[in-house]
């Protein structure tokens, strides 16, 4: 039966219908690529972020000698910058356990706020900022770790990241945050207690 369509019209009907099935297994390989990637990565930062969870539900703090001179070089830096800042030593102390997380605690006699310097040797170095609320023990935080995902895992009821800041802008921003508040100092016979409560 004679349909009217040349045997080239025909042809060319049936490579544009080949082109937009092709143009469309394109189409739906990248959309599926793209979804997949998206939960892979999800999925890799969750895997990561738990395998990271170094802080356990119970805190334990042992006193002990600062950490080897290679550790202490590391977190000079901070905790000079704390000391030119106004806060004084509370304290070297490490994460009990298998953690080999080292804490350097500081407190500012004037302000009540208090610091740490952490070294955690798959991690760095980096220092927090703390205000407790002398009124309902409120902890407010501000924090340069540098990765998110270590951030989430720190103490704090209100926290703030600030990767790229200095132990001044931490300072500030701890200062600024709790406003007229005043700040429960922490001293060196109490920091393990107010570190596992926080």
């Amino acid at each position: 039966m004679h349909l009217g369509i040349s045997s080239p019209e025909l042809s060319a009907v049936i490579l544009a219908a080949l082109l937009a099935f092709l143009a469309l297994l394109v189409i739906l390989f990248f959309a599926a690529r793209y979804y997949f990637r998206r939960k892979m990565r999800r999925w890799t930062t969750q895997s990561t972020a738990l395998s990271l969870q170094w802080l356990p539900p119970r805190i334990e703090l042992e006193r002990r000698d600062a950490p080897s001179q290679a550790k202490l070089d590391r977190v000079a830096r901070r905790v000079a910058a704390l000391q030119e800042l106004g806060f004084e030593d509370a304290g070297v102390f490490r994460l009990a356990d298998e953690y080999g997380l080292w804490l350097q605690a500081l407190a500012h006699r004037t302000t009540g706020l208090t610091a740490v310097v952490y070294c955690l040797d798959n991690v760095g170095t980096w220092s927090d900022v703390f205000h407790v609320n002398a009124a309902n023990n409120e902890v407010l935080m501000a924090s340069n770790v540098r990765k998110r995902f270590h951030f989430i895992h720190l103490p704090g009821d209100r926290r703030f990241h600030l990767p790229d800041k200095g132990e001044g802008e931490l300072v500030e921003t701890v200062l600024k945050e709790r406003g007229a508040a005043a700040s429960k100092p922490v001293d060196r016979e109490r920091f393990g207690a107010f570190y596992e409560r926080a």
